[in-house]
């Protein structure tokens, strides 16, 4: 989870597409900075605000791959001053990626970490 503390009824959960073989990233912007989620991972990569040359974001956007990535940036009210440049580094690198903007109280969910097989109803025996 990107934010681990959800309020009620501000819970956004996040699903890969099925169609959709290419591994995908939450990139979730803020005046906090960035944190960066590879759904199923369930685990978050946090970089401080900044986006020039040498700065945490842009490396990790450099070891992105454009034929094999998607990015799914998540702007939160704080953060939309970095939207743009954000943006553009993506197109540089020519990263296939969706834009969707967010509340400030807003957590965000990786369904993909948690999803279970059903359990078995009552009597009933797991494979």
């Amino acid at each position: 989870e990107i934010d681990a503390l959800p309020k009620p009824g501000t819970e956004l959960v996040y699903r890969r597409p099925a169609n959709q073989g290419q591994p995908t990233w939450l990139l979730e912007v803020s005046s906090a900075g960035y944190a960066a989620l590879r759904l199923g991972s369930g685990q978050a990569i946090r970089f401080p605000p900044g986006c020039d040359v040498g700065s945490q974001f842009r490396r990790w956007a450099e070891a992105l791959i454009g034929s094999r990535d998607y990015v799914l940036l998540l702007v939160r009210p704080s953060g939309i001053d970095f939207a743009e440049p954000t943006r553009l580094i993506l197109e540089e690198r020519h990263i296939t990626f969706g834009l969707d903007f967010i509340g400030e109280d807003q957590s965000v969910h990786d369904a993909a970490a948690t999803d279970r097989k059903p359990s078995a109803a009552k009597g009933e025996r797991q494979p």
